[in-house]
């Protein structure tokens, strides 16, 4: 399938930094600018990429994607992508006007089964600051974070403490089952230390 067929707005990508971002008004050309087609699905090689230089144990993530996407009813295509910092600030800019990095993205396809459901980019430095932070290590935060992404496509969201509430419950329930801790309380902390500052 062609991923020109896939369309992802900005208003539709998701982040775990619980922003909510204004789309500015758009020209005709903006609007044919702001949809883009999903950014990973074309990955045949593998579903699972890693674009950094950052040595991430693939075997074992490809393993902990299996586990999430089984306990989570995901039969559906999802692309993950890890990415440096300056692949998310670019994603993040293009897709919802926010022109910084952060943890996870998610992209949803907005298509029925069995086309792919979404994607999500995944920034491993940021998740290394995160995990230092938490006092985790960096497969229990890539972990939480492809558990938080994979959530977003199936229509969690966290914009409401009542919908976080639910989510965290949720991620919390799928890291006992494939056995990696996931905090129930989890949230992007460095992104709320950054407000902070």
């Amino acid at each position: 399938m062609s991923s020109r067929n896939i369309l992802t707005t900005r208003s539709q990508a998701k982040s775990a930094d619980d922003k909510l971002v204004a789309e500015p008004p758009a020209t005709n050309r903006e609007k044919d600018l702001r949809e883009r087609t999903l950014p990973f699905s074309f990955m045949s090689q593998s579903p699972l990429q890693n674009a950094t230089t950052v040595d991430v144990d693939l075997e074992n993530f490809t393993a902990t994607y299996r586990n999430v996407t089984r306990d989570l009813g995901i039969t559906r295509p999802i692309a993950v992508r890890l990415v440096d910092e300056s692949e998310m600030v670019h994603l993040n800019t293009n897709f919802r006007n926010c022109p910084e990095s952060t943890d996870v993205l998610t992209f949803p396809s907005g298509l029925d089964d069995p086309l792919p459901l979404g994607d999500i980019a995944i920034c491993v430095p940021y998740a290394i600051q995160q995990a230092a932070l938490r006092n985790v290590s960096l497969d229990n935060e890539l972990t939480a974070l492809l558990v938080h992404g994979c959530l977003h496509l199936l229509g969690y969201d966290d914009l409401t403490d009542e919908d976080r509430q639910a989510m965290q419950q949720k991620m919390n329930e799928v890291g006992q089952q494939i056995g990696i801790p996931i905090d129930g309380e989890w949230t992007s902390i460095l992104h709320q230390e950054n407000e902070i500052l």
